[in-house]
């Protein structure tokens, strides 16, 4: 084989090659969500002058199904937030979830709350 040849199939390697790698790269789709390392915090909205604390762990996210938290500090009441097991479904794979608190405090009052991975 003369250097002519040589080069030219090696140009058709090349062009096969780099090919064979863009298909490859074309089938993956996958999406893959950020897990959290220990705990995500709820951005709890500001009412009547204060707002609370509340996190769910990874430990909660891992076990799934229905989640009862408790909001602390912001004054001498707690509030307490429900996540359905979907909404803790989608927490765990990567997605925002926004629920609202039961009311409490004098007056009573409810807070906002996102939970943001």
């Amino acid at each position: 084989m003369d250097r002519r040849n040589f080069l030219a199939r090696m140009g058709q390697v090349a062009a096969f090659s780099s090919m064979a790698i863009v298909v490859a790269a074309c089938g993956e789709d996958e999406t893959v969500a950020p897990t959290p390392s220990t705990s995500i915090d709820g951005n709890v909205s500001n009412v009547a002058g204060h707002t609370h604390t509340v996190e769910v762990t990874q430990a909660q996210l891992n076990a799934g199904g229905t989640l009862f938290l408790t909001m602390q500090g912001g004054g001498d009441h707690i509030h307490s937030v429900e996540l359905n097991p979907t909404q803790v479904s989608q927490l765990a794979g990567g997605s925002s979830v926004t629920v609202t608190s039961e009311n409490g405090g004098n007056p009573g009052h409810s807070h906002s709350v996102t939970f943001t991975p």
